[in-house]
């Protein structure tokens, strides 16, 4: 069993952004702009309820797009110039909001890999029982997790390697040469 099969999201705490941004249901676009804006360490708005229950995410691309119909960026077409005008007009972050998948605390980081996967969310959202927003776990601190894992590994069986082949006589191969060499 790895690391990342038993560690609970909770004892993440160094992987966590602990203060994820969050704007409530109805925000002007604007408005979540600015939120963005101060949180440079999310990729994401996270959209809740008066309860602070999660209700969804309007992602950092989607508030590229509809800054780009301010600057009047967009593709030739009808459909690109249909959804352009929809996008300039655009108050609310409603319609940039998308639905998110969240983990619990008590959920492994494995779990929370497997539904990253499955959903595509980079970073995924940790709420408690009643769907409250509480923290984020982050993609790119995960694959920090993961490299920490792979490199005790990597020890390990390197380790475990030169016990054996001490144990056995066994000398070192140059990859090269294909000769043997002293370690």
């Amino acid at each position: 069993m790895g690391i990342m099969d038993a560690r609970l999201i909770a004892d993440t705490h160094e992987f966590l952004l602990v203060e994820p941004a969050k704007i409530r249901k109805g925000t002007m676009v604007h408005e979540a702009m600015e939120v963005l804006l101060e949180n440079p360490y999310t990729r994401k708005i996270y959209v809740v309820d008066d309860e602070d229950k999660l209700v969804g995410a309007v992602s950092y691309l989607n508030m590229i797009r509809a800054s780009s119909a301010r600057f009047k960026v967009r593709k030739e077409g009808f459909w690109p110039f249909v959804r352009y005008m929809k996008d300039l007009f655009m108050d609310d972050v409603s319609k940039l909001m998308k639905p998110e998948r969240p983990v619990k605390g008590y959920q492994t980081v494995k779990e929370a890999l497997k539904i990253m996967l499955d959903t595509g969310q980079t970073d995924i959202p940790v709420v408690d029982d009643d769907g409250v927003l509480l923290v984020e776990l982050r993609g790119m601190e995960i694959m920090r997790l993961t490299l920490e894992s792979v490199k005790k590994g990597d020890d390990l069986r390197m380790e475990n390697l030169r016990l054996i082949r001490e144990e056995k006589g066994i000398r070192h191969i140059d990859p090269v040469t294909l000769k043997p060499k002293d370690d």
